[in-house]
């Protein structure tokens, strides 16, 4: 697992791997409990109290007050401390946002469908309502398929601008990261981290579009202070 404290401990982020399959929908619900008693336990946690969503491949981004079930989308942003705001991945793009000055944490589902719905255009607007400046902010991109494996058709060229893609073979290949970083410099956001590996050709995640599989891994933020 990828684990990492932020901003002197205020916020833990994690990026977990095909250590743990951590879908409630893939496994009996004994075993999904027993994976994420594992997680909790690797982090020395008492509890892991989680805030999770329906993902629907959407622009949605929920404020979290309570941890538990949040409803449809495929963002979640909080300021309580103690909840874990999580994602499932096996593929897509997770982002995770925290600002140390106002407690300000988030956690995305950056697919290309949400990219192309335009989830981060929702940032600015939120970051306004909440007095957040995005220069205080510091942004963890965690795998996903990258550019190498990622084969998409010419509709893509329509979506996104052609900077993002390289052909090889005749084939088109887009840079999920790449369009994400630029889009978060955009907003004013200086202090971005990224995992440079890939989904798809790295044994050591799982992956539907290598494998078909409805295993996933997990992205998690906690604000802790």
């Amino acid at each position: 697992m990828h684990i990492f404290y932020a901003n002197r401990g205020t916020f833990t982020i994690v990026f977990t791997n095909s250590r743990f399959d951590l879908s409630w929908r893939s496994q009996s619900k004994e075993a999904a409990r027993e994976n994420w008693k594992e997680v909790k336990n690797i982090l020395e946690l008492q509890e892991l109290n989680t805030a999770y969503l329906t993902q629907i491949h959407s622009n949605v981004i929920r404020e979290v007050k309570k941890p538990g079930y949040q409803g449809p989308g495929d963002g979640l942003y909080s300021f309580q401390k103690e909840i874990a705001l999580t994602v499932l991945t096996a593929d897509c793009l997770p982002v995770v946002l925290t600002d140390p000055q106002t407690g300000f944490c988030a956690v995305l589902h950056c697919g290309w469908k949400p990219l192309a719905k335009g989830i981060l255009n929702k940032l600015p607007k939120i970051f306004q309502r909440h007095n957040i400046d995005p220069n205080n902010i510091s942004a963890f991109l965690g795998p996903c398929v990258d550019q190498c494996c990622y084969q998409v058709g010419s509709e893509f060229l329509k979506i996104f601008p052609e900077r993002f893609f390289i052909t090889k073979d005749s084939r088109l290949y887009f840079s999920l990261k790449q369009f994400v970083t630029e889009q978060l410099v955009k907003m004013g956001i200086k202090s971005i981290t990224r995992v440079e590996l890939c989904t798809c050709c790295s044994s050591l995640y799982f992956s539907y579009r290598g494998e078909r599989c409805t295993q996933r891994q997990a992205t998690f933020v906690i604000k802790r202070c």
